[in-house]
């Protein structure tokens, strides 16, 4: 809804937009940070804008890029190819731009120089430093990289039906989940929300379960640990060190499931509504609704 007002321009103009906004708002939203005090309740705004887990400010640079791609001429070859190549100079960019002012800049730590933190989000994250390339880092790097490599998938998969048009049929369901991206993130996010507030449920209720039936052994395991004079302090902190990391094996500590059988569930079911959607309506239901307001 935010784009809404750039419905009408072109895709030179959007592709200069969608730069100027990577470059500018990370900073903006960088600085925002450290003067607003988030340890309260920011307000809806403030979470929609800047604090949010999809900050608009940050976002808001994919979605013109998108648009810009929308306004191509993608019927030739010749535009396909372009836009890989430039999707590659945004990666190459972003990516390899992260590398060097991580090791160049001055006064950057030894621990973010030395960390893969140009690309990976794998270990402790400094979300702090503008520099990174991290997903969801929220960077300028990060956003230029991301878009390169979007854009490369795309013409790779372009290129492929160029050269194998007959592959069209049997690759329709990702055409038709393509042909209602929207709709397909936003059942992607609600799945996983909801997909990890049930896994949180069963195991809390699978811990309250043990509690339950182990609760007379517990209490006699107390009272001799008592007996013996030992630190209940040392142990209980190795009781909680096992529970947190029963808790990352489980996918349950702060990060939503990362479960190979879920994702391919997801990628089977969001298919499948997509192609039985498109055979009766022809936008999907975010699409519509999008579509209605411009």
């Amino acid at each position: 809804m935010l784009v809404l007002p750039l419905y009408r321009l072109n895709a030179q103009q959007l592709g200069l937009l969608a730069a100027a906004t990577a470059l500018v708002l990370p900073q903006v939203r960088f600085h925002l940070l450290s003067v607003l005090d988030l340890e309260s309740s920011p307000g809806p705004v403030i979470n929609l804008m800047v604090s949010g887990i999809y900050p608009a400010m940050t976002w808001v640079p994919f979605v013109i890029a998108g648009m810009a791609i929308a306004r191509l001429d993608l019927s030739r070859q010749a535009s396909h190819w372009r836009l890989g190549l430039a999707g590659g100079a945004l990666a190459v960019l972003g990516y390899g731009g992260s590398w060097l002012a991580l090791r160049l800049l001055p006064g950057v730590p030894a621990a973010l120089q030395e960390s893969a933190q140009w690309w990976s989000d794998q270990g402790s994250l400094d979300y702090s430093s503008p520099l990174i390339a991290a997903p969801h880092s929220e960077t300028t790097f990060a956003i230029l990289g991301n878009t390169g490599c979007a854009m490369i998938v795309l013409a790779v998969c372009l290129l492929a039906m160029d050269a194998l048009p007959h592959l069209r049929k049997l690759v329709w369901p990702i055409i038709a989940v393509g042909s209602m991206s929207l709709t397909a993130y936003v059942l992607h996010i609600a799945a996983i929300e909801l997909i990890h507030k049930v896994e949180i449920n069963l195991h809390l209720e699978e811990k309250i379960d043990q509690s339950r039936e182990g609760i007379d052994q517990e209490r006699q395991y107390i009272k001799e640990i008592r007996q013996e004079g030992l630190d209940l302090k040392g142990i209980d902190q190795e009781g909680k060190d096992q529970e947190g990391k029963d808790l990352d094996e489980k996918g349950l500590d702060g990060t939503h499931p990362r479960n190979l059988s879920m994702l391919f569930g997801f990628i089977v079911g969001v298919s499948t509504f997509a192609v039985v959607w498109l055979r009766v309506f022809r936008r999907g239901p975010m699409e519509a609704l999008d579509h209605m307001f411009a």
